[in-house]
């Protein structure tokens, strides 16, 4: 009884959204390059990312994006968005390992395809 109760509770979590995971709760994110960022799930469409950090000059420090989002594992989620200064971010939230990598690609004449590109690797901490 013990171990189907176990597997039914598994599943249920591996089922889960993004949303439905960190619902009522904050991401917080600590990159390894200093910069922290929080991020409120709003719906299953929408989030909201603050900068906690310095932000570059005439960068937005908070905005709200629509988000996609696909589940990797039971503790691993995939989500991107599109900014609207036309950065793009794919980021892999392991909620149970508490890491983070988001890769970042934003308009920059003159680099490959038009897009420059970067790597961010760092903590994250459901608050809440």
């Amino acid at each position: 009884m013990r171990t189907t109760v176990k597997i039914w509770i598994r599943r249920m979590e591996a089922d889960m959204t993004v949303f439905e995971k960190v619902q009522e709760k904050r991401v917080d994110i600590d990159y390894e390059s200093g910069d922290h960022y929080v991020i409120d799930y709003l719906s299953e469409g929408e989030l909201r990312w603050n900068a906690l950090s310095v932000v570059g000059e005439g960068e937005p420090s908070s905005e709200v994006d629509p988000y996609d989002a696909v589940a990797l594992g039971e503790d691993a989620h995939m989500v991107s968005w599109i900014e609207e200064t036309g950065v793009v971010a794919s980021q892999v939230a392991d909620f149970g390992n508490g890491r983070v990598t988001t890769f970042l690609t934003w308009p920059e004449e003159g680099a490959h395809g038009g897009r420059g590109k970067m790597v961010l690797e760092g903590r994250l901490t459901l608050v809440g």
